[in-house]
């Protein structure tokens, strides 16, 4: 088998275990892109009742048949505290009770206070079984950035020195390393004994919007609305609410320019009552959740750009969503879009600390028919580029030659012991 253990929870409906539609597709993708090699794709991770506030996304369960099984451990409603107090035993249990079956072990480092991926990859390496090590943002410099206050800045401070020297620890031992980002592989790459960067996508390429869609947009009258769009959790994290400040103010600037939210989460209610109160309901909407997949691309493909202006560091999947409908980044300038304005040329960078110029830019941008063209078409260029079917490709080959590298390794280690 081929064992992920990780943080992201299993969903529990009674006896019957369920994960997020989109995760589920991930899985999918996993598995076709080794073609049967090393069996089925068995998660083993922390369960929550569905009653669970966080269960708020669509949840699915794989069929019996698709080689996809879900091991539910611990119950991860609890603190830190009961984690090591309690939980750590039953997750360590879970993950040792799999890997004698496992010919791959797949983790990461999720969370310094409860590092429940990272134990299972320590597991792994303890029983000396091949391992893929995965990073997906730089939780350290994210520390950083979100710390407002001096105390807070010490705290991240040493958060972040924790989380580097585990993650270096993770990474050195592991066969392969996929880390998302040229942030990262600046972080860790010297230290990782087989790094590559991986970004992590959900859409095939065949579900890419044609580009006679995307040209479309462009035969528009030039006072056409500029229509902008978010698709993802709505949260203070994801910088929703400075989306609605940057909006409400570039709209005094003049133009035309709309936003649209789609998608569910815990702060949904308290940025429909900014809106409602500050009477910006005839051009800012949240239009609740859309199951991913084809359909929600295809319906992406209605706006002009994406809008994102989180306050810390993320590497969303979202971005590349946009791509596949043609749609730009517009977002402040964090390391990940900064990385693709520069490897992509497909993002309008804003200033994270001003909001007014943030604004002054997007009204710009909605008067440049021009650039929001050229833009457009390098959004849908990278989206070939960027599609799951070739970047899983590439992730499948790694594996099997670190696998393959490992099992050479083991062998001659054999040959030498028994001359």
């Amino acid at each position: 088998m081929y064992l992920v253990a990780i943080h992201v929870p299993i969903f529990l409906d009674g006896d019957r275990p369920l994960i997020a539609t989109d995760w589920l597709r991930s899985l999918r993708l996993l598995r076709d892109s080794f073609s049967g090699r090393f069996g089925p794709i068995t998660v083993v991770a922390p369960s929550l009742s569905t009653s669970h506030p966080s269960a708020e996304q669509k949840l699915e369960a794989p069929a019996p048949d698709e080689d996809i099984v879900l091991e539910p451990s611990f119950d991860f409603s609890g603190r830190c505290r009961d984690f090591w107090l309690r939980d750590r035993k039953q997750w360590i249990a879970d993950v040792d009770r799999l890997l004698p079956n496992a010919q791959v072990v797949h983790a990461g480092l999720d969370d310094v206070f409860r590092p429940v991926s990272y134990s299972g990859h320590a597991r792994a390496v303890a029983a000396n079984k091949p391992t893929v090590f995965v990073q997906d943002v730089d939780i350290s410099l994210r520390a950083r950035q979100l710390a407002t206050t001096p105390v807070a800045a010490i705290k991240a401070n040493l958060y972040a020195l924790h989380y580097e020297r585990l993650a270096r620890k993770g990474v050195q031992a592991a066969d392969l390393s996929l880390l998302k980002g040229r942030s990262i592989m600046r972080r860790f790459a010297s230290t990782a004994r087989n790094p590559h960067t991986f970004h992590d996508t959900s859409y095939l390429s065949s579900e890419i919007v044609p580009a006679d869609v995307v040209e479309r947009r462009h035969a528009r009258p030039a006072d056409s609305p500029f229509r902008l769009v978010y698709c993802g959790r709505i949260a203070r994290a994801k910088g929703v609410f400075e989306s609605v400040d940057i909006i409400a103010r570039a709209r005094r600037l003049g133009r035309d320019i709309r936003f649209d939210m789609i998608g569910d989460g815990e702060d949904r209610a308290a940025i429909e009552k900014i809106i409602s109160e500050q009477n910006l309901d005839s051009y800012i909407r949240c239009l609740g959740p859309q199951a991913y997949g084809p359909e929600l691309i295809r319906k992406l493909a209605e706006w002009d750009a994406l809008l994102f202006t989180p306050p810390g560091e993320e590497t969303p999947r979202m971005i590349f969503d946009g791509f596949a409908a043609g749609l730009p980044l517009v977002a402040f300038a964090i390391e990940y879009v900064v990385e693709r304005a520069d490897e992509d040329a497909a993002a309008c960078l804003l200033p994270n600390d001003n909001p007014q110029q943030a604004a002054q830019l997007i009204n710009d941008l909605a008067a440049d028919r021009e650039k929001i063209a050229k833009l457009t078409r390098a959004a849908h260029q990278a989206a070939h580029k960027h599609a799951a079917d070739v970047w899983y490709q590439r992730r499948a080959q790694w594996t099997i030659e670190a696998v393959e590298k490992r099992i050479g390794a083991a062998k001659t280690t054999v040959k030498l012991s028994a001359a």
